[in-house]
């Protein structure tokens, strides 16, 4: 089984196009039994901030829908740690971040 924590871009993406690689794995993998999804708080509010930006005004029902359908099938976990790791972007620490305190760090897929 696959564990998978996917960049907020990554989400947004698979609202946003009908098709692509990220679209193809939500569309493939989300409710499959293969994979464990896995968001955080944190995650979701980044989404939803970035959703908010007049550039994505034309997309919010889609990526709505998309996050929707995340929160009902994936883990949420709760961040308590504070590492940092990516230097060339620290919010992409949030990722890393959701992996290790969700106790999937051993093994999920960062995409």
């Amino acid at each position: 089984m696959y564990k998978i924590v996917a960049d907020t871009n990554v989400i947004i993406s698979a609202g946003i196009k009908k098709t692509g690689s990220p679209r193809q794995l939500f569309t493939k993998y989300l409710t499959s039994d293969k994979c464990i999804f896995i968001i955080s708080r944190g995650m979701i509010g980044e989404i939803n901030e970035v959703m908010n930006r007049p550039k994505f005004e034309m997309y919010r029902k889609e990526i709505n829908k998309l996050l929707r359908l995340i929160i009902t099938v994936a883990n949420i976990v709760e961040i308590k740690s504070s590492l940092k790791v990516v230097t060339e972007d620290l919010d992409d620490d949030l990722i890393i971040n959701t992996a290790y305190d969700g106790n999937y760090n051993d093994d999920v897929n960062t995409i």
